[in-house]
């Protein structure tokens, strides 16, 4: 973990009178992101050397042979080769797509119609 970060974690859990063993409590449960976000939400100076790394929704880029029950949504598609590398404490391919599936219901159990 950045030292910076934990050191404003710390600093935080003072400030709300949280006794420091339990904020090192908090921050050993804390894990490193990358936050995905629409091209247009980039601050303007990161645009220039920005590359999609996700497609969201509409129909996955599969092989051919991998057949997809219809009633799976297509959520997102990450180009993995895009994501910064050493920045996520899990073991991430180099290359290649990660493609996720849902299958997604309503509060009744009712699945929605997959547009074609």
């Amino acid at each position: 973990m950045n030292l910076s970060v934990r050191e404003a974690v710390l600093d935080a859990g003072r400030a709300l009178a949280v006794p420091d063993p339990v904020t090192e409590a908090f921050i050993r449960l804390l894990r490193p992101c990358i936050y995905l976000c629409p091209y247009d939400e980039l601050p303007q100076e990161l645009k220039k050397d920005a590359r999609p790394a996700a497609r969201a929704l509409g129909f996955p880029h599969l092989p051919e042979d991998v057949e997809v029950p219809s009633y799976r949504s297509h959520v997102v598609t990450i180009d993995c080769a895009a994501l910064p590398a050493d920045v996520l404490d899990i073991d991430f391919p180099a290359d290649g797509h990660l493609v996720i599936l849902a299958e997604i219901a309503d509060d009744h159990g009712r699945l929605p119609p997959v547009r074609q």
